[in-house]
């Protein structure tokens, strides 16, 4: 029998193997991306953790500060305050956010860089931070090459 190591059924056994039901990942925190943020501390929204945030709530109002000048620069402030003392998790997310949602926006793509810079030199990734230097300075070319040498 095919799955006789597995003596699970029914809704049991797609919880337990079914790679549709994605895994909780208390080590990430939700981000609009899809993929979550890898860092501990606190963010300003008390965003939960990855896949366990209703997306298309936490999209929507997103998108709506994101339109709201006066919110979406009271967010950017208190990511540089947190990361400033010590706690860069705001910054992560919120630049990470930015990055996605930037549509091209050359604004948006800066202040995502400036929060995702701050944060990865603050967690002590300072790759990291050179990769998303690259990445924005660089936004022209179908891809950036950080790992090759010439």
């Amino acid at each position: 029998m095919e799955t006789g190591d597995r003596p699970e059924v029914g809704i049991a056994y797609s919880t337990a193997y079914d790679a549709i039901i994605p895994p909780v990942d208390l080590d990430r925190i939700t981000t609009l991306d899809g993929a979550g943020a890898l860092v501990a501390g606190e963010t300003a929204l008390d965003r939960p953790a990855h896949n366990q945030a209703d997306e298309y709530k936490f999209a929507t109002y997103m998108y709506d500060l994101f339109e709201d000048a006066a919110a979406l620069e009271a967010s950017l402030q208190e990511a540089r305050r947190r990361c400033s003392a010590g706690d860069p998790a705001e910054a992560l997310v919120l630049g990470r956010d930015l990055h996605w949602a930037s549509g091209g926006d050359p604004a948006r793509e800066t202040l995502a860089n400036e929060l995702l810079v701050m944060a990865y030199r603050a967690l002590n990734r300072p790759s990291l931070a050179e990769i998303a230097g690259a990445h924005h300075r660089h936004r022209s070319l179908p891809r950036v090459n950080v790992l090759e040498t010439t």
